[in-house]
């Protein structure tokens, strides 16, 4: 009796979190319960070593318009992502502004001295609770003296 019981329970929560669910790109359901947290993705950026890339600047921009979504910064918080070498994306405080289970396409790219020493494309979405990531490179690496157009 139990297994009857649990077993629609779990098939029908497998197929609601499910890469390939085709009823993913429904609108969500008001009683979908979702964590209390925050989350952000970021950007990696670091050289060969490991050690943390300091740009003086990054920005997100939302493709293919390119309408600019950098987080705004803050001297406190480019120390922090200096030292860390992480920089913000895109984040749940974002929600409100994209509609869900919608890729996202983004392009980052982070400055030094003016120019541009590394860019990169990403698709991120958002779920009915949390940002996630889709595609692109999490980490980027980056050769002393390098320079992008």
């Amino acid at each position: 009796m139990k297994t009857a019981i649990l077993l629609p329970f779990i098939s029908l929560l497998w197929t609601s979190c499910s890469e390939n669910n085709p009823l993913a790109t429904q609108k969500c359901s008001p009683s979908t319960i979702c964590t209390e947290e925050l989350r952000t993705l970021s950007m990696r950026v670091i050289y060969p070593d490991s050690t943390p890339v300091a740009l003086d600047d990054f920005q997100v921009l939302l493709l293919p318009e390119g309408k600019d979504i950098t987080w705004s910064k803050s001297q406190e918080s480019m120390k922090w992502f200096r030292n860390n070498g992480n920089y913000p994306i895109i984040g749940d405080t974002y929600q409100e502004y994209f509609p869900r289970n919608v890729p996202i396409h983004l392009l980052f790219k982070g400055y030094q001295g003016g120019q541009v020493v590394v860019s990169t494309e990403v698709f991120t979405t958002f779920d009915c609770c949390h940002v996630a990531w889709i595609s692109g490179k999490r980490v980027l690496v980056v050769e002393p003296g390098e320079k992008k157009q």
